[in-house]
C-alpha cells in the first residue's frame, strides 16, 4: 500500500478493527454469562478496557506509516477519554468518591493495555526489513 492510502485508512481501519475485536470479546462474555447484565462486574469491564486500550493503540499504529508517533498519540488519546471523565467526576461529585477503588483498577488495566500495545508497537517497527 502507498504511503498516502497508509495515512487516509490508518485511523479508521484501525479503530474499527479494534471496536470489531472488542465487540467480539463483548459477544463472548454474553456468551458465557447469558443475557448481558445490567451491570457487569469489574473482571470484565477491566477485561474489555485492556483488549480495547490495546487494540487502540495497536492496530491504528501498525496500519500508518508513521507508527511510533502514531501509536504515542492514540494511547495518549485512549488514556485520556479514559481516566478523564472519571477524574473530573471523582473531583467534583462526592458520592463517587467511594467507587474510587474500581475506577482506578479499570484506568490502571487500560493504561497497562496500552503499554503494551506501545510494547507491541516497537516489537512490529524492530520486525520490519530496513529501508538502506
Amino acid at each position: 500500500m502507498d504511503r498516502t492510502t497508509r495515512w487516509i485508512l490508518f485511523f479508521p481501519v484501525g479503530v474499527g478493527a479494534s471496536l470489531i475485536f472488542v465487540a467480539l470479546i463483548n459477544a463472548g462474555f454474553n456468551a458465557y454469562w447469558g443475557n448481558p447484565r445490567v451491570v457487569p462486574g469489574l473482571a470484565e469491564e477491566s477485561t474489555l478496557a485492556f483488549f480495547a486500550a490495546l487494540t487502540r493503540t495497536l492496530f491504528p499504529a501498525v496500519i500508518s506509516p508513521r507508527r511510533w508517533l502514531v501509536g504515542v498519540i492514540m494511547f495518549t488519546l485512549d488514556f485520556l477519554l479514559r481516566a478523564g471523565p472519571y477524574a473530573y467526576q471523582l473531583m467534583n461529585y462526592e458520592y463517587m468518591r467511594y467507587r474510587a477503588p474500581l475506577i482506578v483498577t479499570y484506568v490502571a488495566v487500560g493504561t497497562v493495555g496500552g503499554l503494551i500495545g506501545l510494547l507491541l508497537v516497537r516489537v512490529v517497527m524492530a520486525a520490519e526489513p530496513q529501508k538502506s
